[in-house]
């Protein structure tokens, strides 16, 4: 096979196996709304549904990465192709919210042996002066993925079923694995096998997880719980264990010692407080454009598309414009306009128009876009080249991990906030309603066809009430959890400041 044909099925074949891992993440948020109403998913079930595949994927990436220089990428990439594609099929036949649950945690698993393992293919089949072009056509495909997931899953829901958004994955992961496996040449670190900090990230996985169980399961069990304190205490206790552990381990998933330096910290903090934004906010806004705006799928998508396409184009020359403009304005001006967007969104009013809110999107992404790539430059670039390996992927942890602790606080800020003001508003209009019953209703916010069958034994105006109650309490909720995000926003566009004011 002639050079330039190996290099273009190459490209095609881990292409497709980044395009299916990004498509995933961001095609399932818009039909998060679906998924609640057909199997009566809580908003904690939501929550979970995202972070099951965001905690796997952020405490496995380095590791994966690791495990493709000492076991072959080309192998890691094809095992997770196929677990991903297993996991695809497991969430397409979930009936309930926990085995989808439990399928989106292994999707995260699959997607962590994909994503580092894809990098180092693609920079292996091209000579080392393409290198920056091999790095170019993974960020488009990826960027692909995450920009028309949203718009993809509207079309699939409205004309099939939530379903389909994984079973859609199945062929595409299943062609990747075929050419890759046919076309791709292995490659692995020969001269210096990586250390695999196993004990760390076994730690980590347990720790994250408790501080996110505790957090989302707090609202439903109450915050003295003894499962909850049980939570948050062992939270804190393994952190501490996980710092020391690491403290002592030769390659670790986050070198502490790093944020002694100041712009390395800076970049972390922006990574972090920017993922933390982009979560919560692509978690909230589906859940508003279809359940409190009664907007189809394949709108909300559309609308979600005007934070995607500004985010995409932006960070593609930022990077750059990184290098020329002093990042400490360039990535303050980018928070400038995700608090702007943020704290609009807080205090949305009832009759907005759909334009205004692509509009406030279009800010958000922009702004997104704006501080991301300078922020992990920053952080990378604050040490030496020789720590460059280790720095991106404390970076890429961080970064993650943010995401992940954003939709677990947002969810449970919106969560509690909406309860409240339901129960204010039933107590009002004096309505009786059984939890179970508030639950049922919450799921169908997006189906007001069948919410008005499902309410149709009540009298019209007592139906009018109690969705009334709750469009309400949804967007109270909505509001307080935009308030969370303009505050994170507000207190990381200080702290940067303070840190980027004068230089290492």
């Amino acid at each position: 096979m002639k050079e330039s044909s190996s290099r273009f099925w190459s490209c095609l074949g881990i292409g497709l196996g980044v395009l299916v891992g990004a498509l995933d993440w961001s095609i399932v948020q818009n039909a998060l709304p679906a998924i609640q109403h057909d199997i009566g998913a809580s908003i904690s079930s939501l929550q979970w549904i995202m972070n099951s595949f965001g905690l796997f994927m952020t405490a496995l990436l380095v590791t994966m990465g690791r495990l493709g220089d000492v076991f072959g990428r080309r192998r890691i990439f094809n095992i997770g192709l196929l677990i991903f594609a297993l996991a695809c099929l497991g969430a397409a036949l979930s009936t309930t919210a926990s085995a989808l649950i439990i399928a989106r945690a292994f999707q995260g698993v699959g997607f962590a042996m994909l994503m580092p393992t894809s990098q180092a293919l693609l920079t292996h089949a091209f000579p080392e002066n393409e290198h920056g072009k091999a790095m170019g056509v993974w960020a488009t495909l990826a960027g692909v993925g995450l920009v028309f997931g949203p718009v993809l899953g509207g079309i699939i829901v409205s004309l099939l079923s939530w379903n389909w958004i994984f079973y859609i994955n199945i062929p595409i992961a299943l062609a990747s694995f075929v050419i890759v496996r046919a076309v791709v040449s292995e490659s692995r670190n020969e001269e210096h096998p990586p250390h695999l900090d196993i004990k760390g990230i076994c730690i980590f996985i347990l720790a994250l997880g408790s501080l996110i169980f505790a957090i989302i399961e707090a609202p439903m069990r109450g915050w003295s719980s003894p499962i909850i304190l049980g939570c948050f205490g062992a939270a804190v206790v393994l952190f501490v264990v996980y710092y020391f552990v690491e403290r002592k381990t030769d390659l670790p998933l986050i070198q502490f010692s790093f944020f002694k330096n100041r712009q390395f910290t800076a970049g972390a903090l922006t990574i972090f407080c920017g993922c933390f934004m982009f979560w919560t906010t692509f978690f909230l806004l589906p859940l508003y454009l279809q359940n409190f705006r009664n907007e189809t799928p394949w709108v909300s998508g559309l609308v979600l598309l005007s934070a995607g396409i500004p985010f995409t184009v932006i960070s593609r020359f930022s990077g750059s414009a990184g290098d020329r403009i002093d990042k400490r304005w360039l990535i303050p001006g980018g928070f400038l306009l995700v608090v702007i967007a943020a704290l609009s969104f807080a205090l949305i009013q009832p009759s907005i128009s759909l334009f205004w809110v692509c509009l406030l999107l279009a800010i958000f992404g922009a702004g997104e876009g704006i501080l991301w790539s300078p922020g992990t430059s920053l952080g990378i670039s604050a040490l030496p080249r020789s720590q460059t390996g280790v720095a991106s992927g404390a970076i890429t942890t961080i970064q993650e991990t943010g995401g992940s602790i954003g939709i677990a606080i947002a969810g449970t800020i919106f969560n509690m906030a909406e309860r409240s003001h339901f129960q204010a508003l039933a107590s009002q209009h004096r309505l009786n309603i059984p939890p179970a019953v508030s639950e049922k209703v919450k799921s169908l916010l997006s189906a007001p066809d069948k919410l008005y069958a499902y309410l149709s034994h009540q009298a019209p105006i007592v139906q009018h009430k109690i969705v009334t109650a709750f469009k309400s309490s949804f967007l109270h909720g909505f509001h307080a959890g935009m308030m969370l995000a303009t505050a994170v926003s507000l207190v990381c566009l200080v702290s940067i400041i303070c840190l980027l004011r004068k230089k290492t």
